[in-house]
């Protein structure tokens, strides 16, 4: 957790200090999509998904296993 304090006291009571230099190689920025889904129940065992995500396979996987556990924990068969 970083606190406010006196930086130079800090480093008078560290019982290290690393000096020198470092470079990091790697991606210029990083993007994250935002991750929204929709399911709307249709008529019989039909689910319709709406997803604007970076990985549709995960989510329609992701949403089958939420489904199954929600009908698997209501005693009714899949």
């Amino acid at each position: 957790m970083a606190k406010c304090g006196d930086v130079d006291e800090g480093f008078r009571n560290s019982a290290h200090i690393i000096k020198g230099e470092a470079k990091m190689e790697g991606q210029l920025h990083f993007y994250m999509e935002t991750q929204q889904a929709l399911a709307i129940p249709k008529d019989g065992e039909e689910m319709e998904l709406f997803a604007s995500v970076q990985s549709p396979s995960t989510t329609q996987v992701r949403t089958c296993i939420t489904l199954l556990k929600t009908i698997q924990n209501s005693g009714s068969e899949p």
